[in-house]
C-alpha cells in the first residue's frame, strides 16, 4: 500500500471507530503516505493524528461574507487552502 486516505475522520471517532483507526495506525509502515481529512480539529482526532501524520499541515478555509455580490469571489477565495 502507498497511500491511505481516511474522510470524514472526525465522524468515524465519533460513531465510535476509534480502536478500529488506532488499530490501522499502529499496523501501517513509516512509509505509507496518509491523508486525514476532516471538517473539524477535535481532541479526539488530535489523538490519533500522530499514528498517521508526521509533519502534519493544516488547509483552513474562510466562510465567504454574507453579501450575495461578493459570494463569487470569496468562495473563489476559500478554495484555495493556506497551511501551517
Amino acid at each position: 500500500m502507498h497511500t491511505l486516505v481516511i474522510d470524514e475522520a472526525d465522524l468515524l471517532l465519533s460513531y465510535g471507530y476509534g480502536e478500529d483507526i488506532t488499530s490501522i495506525g499502529q499496523a501501517l509502515p513509516g512509509s505509507v503516505h496518509t491523508l486525514l481529512l476532516s471538517a473539524t480539529i477535535t481532541p479526539e482526532l488530535k489523538s490519533v493524528t500522530s499514528l498517521f501524520l508526521h509533519n502534519p499541515g493544516e488547509a483552513h478555509t474562510q466562510v465567504a461574507p454574507k453579501s450575495h455580490a461578493s459570494r463569487t469571489q470569496a468562495a473563489r477565495k476559500s478554495h484555495t487552502p493556506t497551511l501551517s
